[in-house]
């Protein structure tokens, strides 16, 4: 194939993978991931506050919890961490 017939070619080849792009978006011209949210009314903007209000005061009066222990029932309880059950310490790599 002659140089200009590629040049030619791929010129083609990337218009038309150009218009197609185009037309893509033109099949959903509402459609847009920034839409504005619609302003709340009074009464809906005091129900979410009354609601964060609740939440935050749920989330702040639950006590904490220890973490799981997966391996406690496997574990020997007189080892101390670090340690094989043997009493010394454990391999490092």
């Amino acid at each position: 194939m002659r140089p200009a017939t590629r040049i030619i070619l791929f010129a083609a080849i990337w218009l038309a993978a150009g218009v197609t792009g185009a037309s893509a978006q033109a099949l959903m011209p509402g459609l847009s991931l920034q839409q504005d949210k619609p302003k709340l009314t009074p009464e809906q903007q005091a129900k979410a506050e009354k609601l964060d209000r609740a939440y935050r005061a749920a989330t702040q009066s639950t006590p904490d919890q220890k973490a799981p222990d997966p391996w406690g029932n496997v574990r020997d309880s007189t080892a101390k961490p670090g340690t094989a059950k043997s009493g010394k310490p454990a391999a490092t790599r």
